[in-house]
């Protein structure tokens, strides 16, 4: 029976079973996500940050400066824009640091799934043992505080589905499975995408309330 592997990502396109995937494609596929989601949060801000800066330079250079409202009004702006960059990094660096945290689960997973499909493939294990890992495996998964964010368990029920599952063997333990692979390779993504979507959601809630003190 031939089973496919529904992913959330339209463009991850499921490898024929018979042939392991390649595993290093989603590095790109994160560099285009990361394209898509970071630069329309970052750019703006840092551009005209760079070009104010500049022009000030310039002013104070050419003795310029002025104390009208209109300069203290550029005071302000500036005074917003230094706040807003200083608050993205903060981000990015908490972001990351989540990021790598989630990374070293999916290890963990990955590890679990290729001991999983070493059972599976083996004439020589017993069923019994695949299920331990088999529900271990699922436990994990569920217990993360991120699982619904990138629907890990679900993912992984599928993997792990007796009758439409992952039943790809190769010649050895890391050419065994196929679809374990494409579906790691969407974690990894989402992830990724995971991160850019926290950034640009608490970015939009600080320029609510940023907003909000300047009116106030």
């Amino acid at each position: 029976m031939l089973c496919h592997f529904n992913h959330d990502f339209e463009d991850l396109k499921m490898n024929d079973l018979n042939i392991p995937p390649d595993r290093e494609s989603w590095s790109r596929k994160i560099s285009r996500l990361a394209t898509e989601f970071i630069v329309p949060v970052l750019l703006p801000a840092s551009t005209v940050l760079i070009v104010w800066i500049g022009q000030r330079y310039k002013n104070i250079k050419n003795n310029e400066v002025h104390t009208n409202p209109q300069s203290k009004k550029k005071d302000a702006q500036l005074l917003y824009l230094k706040h807003r960059l200083g608050y993205e990094q903060k981000l990015q660096i908490e972001e990351e640091k989540e990021v790598q945290t989630i990374l070293k689960d999916l290890e963990h997973i990955e590890q679990h799934l290729v001991q999983r499909q070493d059972i599976f493939c083996s004439s020589f294990k017993s069923k019994h043992d695949r299920k331990k890992v088999e529900d271990a495996l699922l436990e994990y998964a569920y217990d993360q505080p991120y699982e619904k964010d990138i629907k890990l368990y679900k993912g992984l029920k599928k993997i792990l589905d007796e009758n439409c599952g992952d039943q790809h063997c190769g010649r050895n333990r890391y050419e065994n499975g196929c679809l374990m692979w494409e579906w790691l390779d969407g974690m990894r993504a989402k992830v990724y995408l995971r991160k850019y979507q926290r950034i640009y959601s608490k970015m939009k809630d600080w320029e609510k309330s940023a907003n909000l003190s300047l009116k106030g």
